[in-house]
């Protein structure tokens, strides 16, 4: 088998729409394949937001063609562990992500995406105190790990941690400006506790990569009920429609902004521009 090809090992995890590609690349003419052989690591991460059903990314540890004996065992943890969370077996499979810990090197890749899944899996299921001890475990590992500050970021919004959150959100934007779910995590965290102003421009650069992102159109329009500023509101939905006419969640927003728009009128007494 050639050393120099690269291998994709591509993984569903439980949630639908988070999609996750590692690219392991050897070196070549290595003979060998092993974590500390690896000369690129990189993923590519379709991620949905801050609903209390955190998605799992265990699915981003399906790794394959390890050669060492240790490589493979560590590759089966790693299976066993995306299988187990796809199951909902969230304790077999920190208990996996315990034993990738146990034999695998200090400081590795392996220790930090072990880390990461087993934080993740906290997250997931509201035990915010374990979640954070692992994210920023993982963080030290690899301190410009975008997803890691994001996860992180996203346990200290839960806890009303308002300082946290903003630092490490802030710090995953910094690393990596392109994702829209980044934009429109700060957008809200920083408009709802902070600057509505500032808020909404975080939240305009989310939806301008993904005009029809439920999660930011429903955060803007929040933000835009607050300024009572209905108009704006019904700008961004008939945007989002366009871009995406089929989604129910787009027009539920478009009903809840209604809602509160009568609610507003009723109890003030008078119609709003």
């Amino acid at each position: 088998m050639d050393d120099g090809f690269t291998r994709y090992a591509l993984a569903r995890c439980r949630h639908p729409v988070f999609h996750i590609v590692l690219i392991l690349k050897t070196k070549a003419g290595t003979g060998r394949f092993g974590i500390t052989e690896h000369q690129k690591l990189s993923t590519i991460l379709n991620l949905s937001r801050r609903t209390k059903n955190r998605a799992h990314l265990a699915g981003f540890f399906a790794m394959v063609c390890l050669y060492s004996p240790v490589m493979s065992n560590l590759n089966e943890l790693f299976t066993i562990a995306d299988r187990e969370t796809k199951a909902g077996h969230h304790k077999a499979a920190i208990q996996a992500y315990q034993q990738i810990l146990q034999q695998s090197e200090a400081g590795s890749r392996a220790q930090h995406l072990a880390h990461w899944g087993i934080g993740d899996i906290y997250l997931n299921d509201k035990h915010y105190d374990k979640a954070e001890l692992h994210l920023k475990k993982a963080i030290e590992l690899k301190p410009d790990e975008p997803i890691y500050h994001y996860l992180l970021g996203c346990t200290y919004r839960y806890i009303n941690n308002v300082e946290g959150a903003l630092y490490h959100l802030q710090k995953a934007v910094d690393l990596d400006p392109s994702r829209e779910q980044f934009w429109g995590e700060l957008g809200w965290v920083v408009g709802y506790n902070q600057d509505v102003a500032k808020g909404i421009r975080y939240l305009k650069k989310s939806l301008a990569i993904n005009p029809a992102n439920p999660n930011s159109l429903r955060d803007l329009c929040m933000l835009y009920a607050m300024s009572r500023k209905w108009s704006e509101a019904q700008l961004c939905i008939e945007e989002a429609e366009k871009q995406d006419p089929d989604n129910p969640f787009i027009r539920q927003i478009k009903k809840d902004v209604g809602f509160f728009r009568s609610e507003f009128e009723r109890l003030s007494g008078k119609p709003t521009p």
